[in-house]
């Protein structure tokens, strides 16, 4: 299973890279700027951020490309002048469900900005050259905050297999993501048994203090179930074959539980 992430400005080649993959058979998500329900004075249903974790949860386990992500609401927001509805902290925790999908960033990029700008204004897309400049830069943020592979269109569409194994160099990750992502270095190629042991160690670094700063009944079942999870990765990956499988499998009754609570604490500190 594979998820294939494409972010950058529009006319960037987004859509046709997206629509090369699901021609592989991966499935075919399009996102666009969240529903204004959430913006409606008074409204009491799930929030952006549980609708995301719903929607994912239920991707899992299958191969997927996103013609843009969550991702981009750390950036148009800002361009557009409107309130954000994704936050760092949002981001760290839709960052433990790509990390169980072997997710892979890739942020779309003309070299030729003046040709890019050129395709926007022709195509009357809704931004200035301001505005246009001002996501350029943010999304150059972006992609280093969060481990974005940047490729251009001419990168990906001449290739004739593009399925990630082949094509496109994959980032080594920890399972660990609400706390930092293990990039692999420049032409070092881990094993296996190197790579388990590099996201054992940082299980462990998680581990050896308090996860949750903050201290109260309603945090210290958080910081109990994000340790008894990291204990189940550890096994796993220090474990029997059996245990080592069961990583691979779609997310089990209790991650979900730690994911909802994760969830649920960002919201109460915006409350």
């Amino acid at each position: 299973m594979t998820w294939i992430l494409l972010e950058g400005i529009d006319r960037s080649g987004k859509s046709t890279v997206s629509k090369t993959y699901e021609s592989k058979g991966y499935k075919y998500i399009h996102f666009s700027a969240p529903d204004k329900k959430y913006y409606q004075p008074g409204y009491t249903g799930p929030s952006y951020l549980d609708d995301l974790i719903e929607m994912l949860i239920g991707l899992s386990g299958q191969d997927v490309v996103f013609d843009r992500s969550w991702y981009g609401e750390t950036i148009w927001p800002y361009v557009y002048g409107r309130n954000p509805l994704i936050t760092d902290e949002d981001i760290q925790v839709l960052l433990e469900i790509e990390n169980q999908n072997d997710t892979i960033r890739i942020l779309m990029r003309d070299p030729d900005v003046e040709a890019h700008w050129k395709r926007c204004f022709d195509n009357k897309e809704p931004m200035s050259r301001t505005q246009f400049n001002s996501a350029g830069q943010m999304y150059k943020i972006m992609a280093d905050k969060y481990n974005f592979l940047t490729k251009s269109r001419d990168d990906m569409i001449p290739q004739e297999d593009l399925k990630p194994t082949v094509q496109i160099p994959k980032l080594v990750e920890t399972q660990v993501a609400i706390h930092s992502i293990v990039k692999q270095e420049p032409q070092v190629k881990l094993t296996p048994e190197q790579l388990k042991l590099q996201q054992a160690n940082a299980i462990n670094d998680v581990l050896s203090g308090r996860v949750v700063k903050k201290k109260g009944t309603e945090y210290d079942v958080i910081e109990s179930r994000i340790r008894e999870f990291l204990n189940g990765e550890l096994a796993k990956l220090l474990g029997t074959d059996k245990a080592q499988q069961l990583q691979s499998l779609p997310f089990s009754s209790e991650e979900i539980t730690l994911l909802k609570a994760l969830a649920n604490r960002v919201k109460d500190k915006r409350a």
